[in-house]
């Protein structure tokens, strides 16, 4: 989720929806690192260095969890929209909304592929 200069990642398993709190997340942003700190459990948190601009910014998410790394890549799409009473705001929280959820279930789907290939192999999860 993006609020303003806030950004929020949530992480979560793909089995059971519970939250990865031991996870270490490495965050790009637009070509910038971004340090990333732990909100609570399964929930991280970054700053950006000013709020993002109406259009596609690229993110990428380096992720280890029990050992396993993971790279994923997307994007931030927001675009300004008008608004009978200006509330130009508006259109830019849900658009960050909808950019944490895709980024959380791509995550939680890398995570649950790579256990359920693991398994198949007769390796452990």
């Amino acid at each position: 989720m993006v609020n303003g200069k806030q950004l929020a990642i949530y992480l979560d398993r793909f089995e059971d929806n519970s939250p990865v709190p031991e996870a270490k997340l490495e965050l790009e942003v637009g070509g910038k690192k971004l340090p990333v700190s732990v909100h609570a459990p399964g929930e991280y948190e970054a700053t950006l260095p000013e709020e993002l601009k109406p259009g596609v910014t690229p993110v990428t998410v380096s992720l280890e969890v029990k050992g396993e790394t993971d790279i994923l890549a997307g994007e931030i799409d927001i675009h300004e929209e008008e608004h009978a009473e200006g509330d130009a705001a508006g259109g830019l929280r849900y658009a960050g909304w909808a950019a944490a959820a895709l980024l959380g279930l791509g995550v939680a789907t890398v995570i649950a592929r790579k256990r359920a290939s693991r398994r198949a192999l007769g390796g452990s999860a």
